[in-house]
């Protein structure tokens, strides 16, 4: 009988051995752990923010001046020419019609001042005859002029009035005019302020007999603001 040849088993061969991963060492960690120190934040403060001071300007103190009349460069004139001294206004006994010019001298007054009131003051006349019934009413006009001659009587119709009186009433009491005060703010540098007056609605009645307001110590007084 055959002999079998016992069949040789294979020595396992050893598988080479997997290398050993060396363990990862971690830090240790000596003492406490950090600790984390928090970022400052902007903590609003309540500090004011400074601001301009406003600058006090004081209010100006109203100057008040009384003007009267400069009595050389007032006056009457007649319709016929003739300068007269007395400031007389209305019609003469020859049926002349009579124009009163007053001047004031207002150099005291700075350039610069504002005028707030003016108050004008004729108060001081007499009368003569019936004006304010023969000839209504009286009025005031701005004009200016030198020494008073034939040619500052007034021809042309009169326009802009600055006071107006109707009666010997109304002329006896001292009252304020905005015109007046404007008027005045106009001239201010100029060294005079000049008016006329008349009866410009009836220049005469012709009834051969005096109507005349005849004024005295005519005055303006004036209140203002200094530049």
């Amino acid at each position: 009988p055959a002999t079998q040849t016992p069949t040789e088993r294979p020595t396992a061969t050893e598988a080479p051995p997997t290398p050993t991963e060396e363990a990862t060492s971690l830090p240790t960690s000596t003492g406490a752990p950090p600790t984390e120190t928090p970022t400052p934040t902007n903590t609003p403060t309540n500090t004011p923010t400074p601001t301009d001071t406003p600058t006090h300007t004081p209010t100006p103190v109203p100057v008040v001046v009384v003007l009267t009349r400069d009595e050389d460069l007032s006056g009457m004139v007649l319709s016929d020419g003739t300068v007269d001294l007395p400031e007389n206004v209305g019609d003469t006994a020859a049926d002349l019609a009579a124009q009163a010019f007053l001047s004031f001298d207002i150099s005291t007054i700075p350039v610069g001042a504002t005028i707030t009131e003016v108050e004008v003051d004729f108060s001081d006349f007499d009368i003569l005859g019936t004006p304010f019934t023969d000839l209504n009413c009286l009025r005031v006009y701005e004009q200016a002029y030198e020494e008073l001659d034939s040619s500052d009587f007034f021809t042309d119709v009169p326009i802009d009035e600055l006071v107006t009186w109707c009666t010997d009433l109304e002329l006896a009491a001292p009252d304020t005019s905005d015109l007046m005060r404007d008027a005045l703010q106009a001239n201010i540098g100029n060294s005079l302020f000049q008016l006329r007056l008349q009866f410009n609605e009836v220049e005469t009645d012709n009834d051969g007999a005096e109507d005349l307001v005849r004024l005295g110590e005519a005055q303006l007084t004036i209140t203002y603001n200094p530049p």
